[in-house]
């Protein structure tokens, strides 16, 4: 499967915009034609334009960091990184035995990718969990019923709860890569094995 672009590839324009802004040889960038009365004109208007996506890229370069910085604070360290990220909500305590709920007419892949998650959890993690179509005392819902309809083909969203972590996808995809992130989610300490209180919703930075 595919992985999906860094949502900092995003700024490519960005950066091919400033490459073009040449300040140590101002000079010989090329500008317009000069005119009798245009050309200190266009020489100012380019520089302004450079500089206007200088600053759109130091925003939002200034706005991953702060992200990718709340979640490193807790520890987290997400690749790809979700489009969004809001730290709020229940813990959620992964307990030793564990109930991974799938729809009743969910796929094969879908399937697939339920067992996949348990296997993981089992053998990295030592928690034993079922694969039901209901739930049954703490719960890790892996659905493709009402989604969002921004996550698109391949998005999906992941939210925590004190007994339930949801993850809703359009796609088998989606469903697949939403898993992937909640892996990445998964910390250990003392007291045992948790994801924190947060609500993430992911979509390709450029369709597919």
């Amino acid at each position: 499967l595919e992985i999906k672009k860094i949502k900092i590839m995003k700024t490519n324009n960005y950066m091919e915009k400033y490459r073009q802004c040449d300040f140590k040889n101002m000079k010989d960038v090329s500008l317009p034609p000069k005119s009798k009365t245009g050309n200190r004109n266009s020489r100012e208007k380019f520089f302004a334009g450079c500089m206007f996506f200088i600053i759109v890229l130091m925003l939002h370069y200034t706005s991953v960091a702060q992200e990718a910085t709340e979640l490193s604070k807790a520890g987290i360290h997400l690749i790809p990184y979700p489009q969004e990220v809001k730290l709020r909500g229940d813990d959620f305590t992964l307990e030793k035995n564990l109930t991974i709920v799938l729809d009743k007419d969910a796929t094969e892949i879908d399937k697939f990718t339920a067992t996949e998650f348990a296997k993981y959890l089992h053998e990295k993690l030592n928690i034993q969990t079922s694969i039901q179509n209901a739930p049954s005392g703490k719960s890790i819902l892996l659905t493709r019923k009402n989604t969002d309809k921004k996550s698109g083909d391949e998005g999906y969203t992941l939210t925590t709860e004190a007994d339930r972590i949801t993850v809703r996808a359009k796609t088998e995809a989606g469903l697949f890569y939403g898993v992937q992130t909640l892996i990445q989610l998964i910390q250990k300490n003392q007291a045992g094995v948790y994801i924190i209180g947060m609500e993430i919703a992911d979509w390709p930075a450029t369709p597919v």
